[in-house]
This record gives C-alpha cells, sequence and structure tokens, in this order.
C-alpha cells in the first residue's frame, strides 16, 4: 500500500483553537450559522461539476462549526458525499483522509 499523498498541516495555532472551543462550548448558536445566500451559488457549481465529470461531486466544509451548512448541503441532493471538519468540535474534529471535489471554508 502507498503512503496517503495527503499530509497533515497545522492551519492553527493552539491559543486560536483553545478560543474556538470554548466559544463553541460557551455559546450554543456559535458555529451555527446559516449561508442560505450560497445555496444557489454551491448547489450551481455541484450541477456543473456533475455535467462535466459525470458524476455527483463530494463537498468538504473546512471550519463546519456545528454543522448546520452541512445540513444545508445534504438538503440540496447535489452531493455524492458531504463531510466537515472543525477542529475546534469534537463530533468534527476528526481530518478526513481522502480528497473532495469542492471543499468551502466559511469561516
Amino acid at each position: 500500500m502507498s503512503p496517503s499523498p495527503i499530509r497533515p498541516i497545522r492551519t492553527l495555532g493552539p491559543a486560536y483553537l483553545k478560543l474556538h472551543r470554548d466559544t463553541h462550548a460557551k455559546h450554543a448558536s456559535f458555529g451555527t450559522h446559516r449561508h442560505p445566500c450560497l445555496h444557489a451559488t454551491v448547489r450551481d457549481l455541484a450541477l456543473a461539476f456533475a455535467a462535466a465529470e459525470r458524476c455527483q461531486p463530494s463537498l468538504l466544509d473546512y471550519g463546519c462549526g456545528k454543522g448546520a451548512f452541512i445540513d444545508e448541503m445534504r438538503a440540496l441532493g447535489a452531493f455524492a458525499g458531504i463531510a466537515g471538519h472543525d477542529p475546534a468540535v469534537d463530533h468534527f474534529a476528526a481530518r478526513h483522509d481522502r480528497r473532495y471535489d469542492i471543499v468551502t471554508c466559511l469561516d
């Protein structure tokens, strides 16, 4: 088995990570921002990808908070798979060892 071409990188420092973990813990609404203005844009991007590649794209939302945008994108039905990553939220802290067709970062 060949080694993964994906290598871990540090995208934020320990103090910044602690600040976000603490903020997520103290404020239930932090990390739940909705982005309805992006629905049509992201859907159109997914449809254009599907037409060109003849398959639905995968989506990673980096810095997904508590996953509100992921849920909204899942409801569109335009993606083969959707995942989120947010190092400050335990549920989404695990790194994904794969590539994604579309990556959003709405922080």
